[in-house]
This record gives structure tokens, sequence and C-alpha cells, in this order.
């Protein structure tokens, strides 16, 4: 797989903190489907996502101290683009 290593998602990537095994875990997975090396940027780049999000979850759960139904319809429209 032909790598750019100035390609600005891939640094864009690495400036976000993803380390060489979520790289190495994109390449394989493009790899496996015949994809290049743009496909692996947006595994990295979903998973990167994806992680942001579960912890931005998280922390607002654990910022609760109780839940109630509004805290979670408030946090369901914020999460949910509805907000």
């Amino acid at each position: 797989m032909y790598v750019n290593s100035r390609h600005p998602d891939l640094l864009n990537l690495i400036g976000n903190g993803v380390g060489l095994e979520e790289f190495v875990f994109a390449g394989s997975m493009a790899i496996k489907k015949n994809k290049g090396f743009g496909y692996a940027l947006g595994i990295a780049k979903t998973r990167l996502q994806e992680n942001q999000i579960n912890k931005s979850e998280s922390n607002a759960i654990k910022s609760q101290k109780y839940a109630t139904p509004a805290a979670a319809s408030e946090f369901a429209k914020k999460y949910s683009g509805l907000g």
C-alpha cells in the first residue's frame, strides 16, 4: 500500500493522538478489502470520531449525579444533532 507521509488527513490524525496501533488496524482492514491509503485514513478518522463521542458521552454521564428523564432527553437532543 502506498502511503503519503505528508497527507493532511494523516498529519491531522497524528496531531489528534491517533497512535500506531490504530494505523496498523486501519491499514490491515484496508488491505483485507483491497483498498488503499485513503480508505485506511477513513477508518482511522471514523474510529477517532467514535472514540471522541464515546468519551464525551461517558463524561456527560459521569458529570450527572442523578440521571433524570429531562437530562436524558437533553442529552439525546444534543448528540443526535437535533439540539
